[in-house]
This record gives structure tokens, sequence and C-alpha cells, in this order.
């Protein structure tokens, strides 16, 4: 079988950024949101809980006798979830999933995409520097807020930024993320390019293009993403945030300012 992979998807030299339309991408109340690395049993219950009542209300699970929506990845020491609290409760939820070919990284050798994509994340990630040199990639999966707050922005914003935390901590080359069709433009604005068209996406009844942002658009995107800028695993969020400690989601931002 011939894999296609976008050229543009593997040239380090190649970077483009969608320019800006009228969404806004600055939060609007950014100091009432923190987030926390889940580890700890009952915060996971309550991410399993918020997955399964999101994709429940949206179609996209049937219900399910526990009220949880969990799978084995959840359990892996590649993978973090990670939960967003506004004003202290908890309100939206994001998972990484770390993949290292190189093995500097145990029990980091599969992703939750890769019984869809499997050969076009292997493409992308082993040849990802050169002369036999693997990438790291992370997935950036499972993104719900709590169901009366789909259209909240702020909250979709907050997924985003501590992604890139987690990116920047374990110096991956690339994110990977399985996107339904209708939001490939916001995607795109953040850097990602598509990989492949549509394709059914494990356990959940939807389909999702594979795509995927290189580390060469990072720097791009945090000048012209306000929601990403002034994230580094130096700042005083990232050691305190992967130790697991709640953190505030924006506060490296020199300011917050509202926008239309």
């Amino acid at each position: 079988m011939n894999i296609s992979v976008p050229v543009s998807a593997l040239d380090r030299n190649h970077s483009r950024v969608e320019p800006r339309r009228q969404r806004r991408l600055t939060p609007r109340d950014a100091g009432s949101i923190e987030a926390q690395i889940v580890t700890t049993p009952e915060l996971r219950r309550i991410v399993y809980k918020m997955r399964h009542d999101s994709y429940v209300a949206q179609g996209f699970l049937d219900p399910q006798a526990s009220g949880l929506f969990t799978d084995r990845f959840d359990q892996s020491a590649n993978s973090h979830s990670v939960l967003i609290f506004r004003d202290g409760e908890p309100v939206a939820s994001v998972r990484a999933s770390i993949l290292d070919l190189s093995g500097k990284i145990p029990d980091a050798t599969e992703l939750p995409a890769t019984s869809s994509y499997g050969e076009e994340i292997l493409k992308l990630v082993s040849g990802y520097h050169g002369q036999g040199i693997a990438g790291r990639a992370i997935e950036m999966t499972r993104l719900v807020t709590r169901h009366d707050l789909s259209l909240d922005f702020d909250l979709v914003f907050s997924l985003f930024r501590m992604t890139f935390y987690i990116v920047n901590h374990y110096d991956a080359d690339m994110i990977l993320s399985g996107v339904r069709l209708h939001h490939t433009p916001f995607y795109r604005r953040l850097g990602f390019e598509k990989i492949t068209e549509p394709r059914h996406y494990p356990l959940l009844n939807f389909q999702v293009c594979l795509m995927a942002c290189p580390d060469r658009m990072y720097d791009q995107v945090a000048r012209t993403v306000p929601i990403i800028d002034h994230v580094s695993k130096h700042d005083p969020v990232c050691a305190p945030f992967m130790a697991g400690e709640r953190v505030r989601v924006f506060s490296q931002m020199p300011e917050y300012q509202a926008a239309a």
C-alpha cells in the first residue's frame, strides 16, 4: 500500500499559518481558569463522566451503563489527562499521549490514533529528522467541555494552551490530532495541516481527519495566536503543572484583553 503524506508535513523548512479570521483567539475570562493533570481516581472519574456526558449529548456515543467513557490509553504511562476548572468547578478536559520511537520514553510506542492512521503516523514520525532518526509526537485527543458549555471558547483555548505545555515538556517534534472536518479551519490557524481524509475514529460515532502541527510551526503559532503565546517549559507554570499541581492557565500571558 502506498501511503501519501503531504510534502509540507515532512518539510522542516515549510511554514505557514492560516491568516486570522473573525473568531477571537484571546480569552475573555482568563483569571478564573485553572488546570491540573489528573493523578487520582476521583479526578479520573470526573474526566470519564464528562467525556461520556459530552459525547452522548452530541450523539457521538451510545449511553454506557457506567455513565463513564474511558479506554486502555487512560491507564497508559504515555498518556496525561488534563482537567480544566473554572471557579473551582471542572468544566473541560483533554488527553495528550506521547509516541517516542527512539525508546527514550518507556511505553511510548503507540497512540490512540494508531489503529486508524498507523502507517501515516509511522511515516511522519520515523523519518522526521532524516537519516533514519525518529521524531517524537504527541496526540491531542478526547477534547471535551461540560456538555452545557460546548460553545465556551475560553475552555477550548485552555485545552490547547495546556497541551502546548505538555508538548514543550517532552520536546515533542509534532502534535497530531484526529479532527472532524468542520473543525479543520480552526486547527489550520494553529499550524496544523491535514494529512488524511476523514476516517472512523475508534469507539466514537464520527469520522476525523488526521492533522499534524510540526515543531517548525511552534514559534510562528506563538507569535500569531495569543492563546499559545508565553508557553515555555522554563516558565513558572510548566514544572508545577507536570508535577500534578493545579495552575492558572493564562498566568504567563502579559495581559488579558477582550477581542470580538
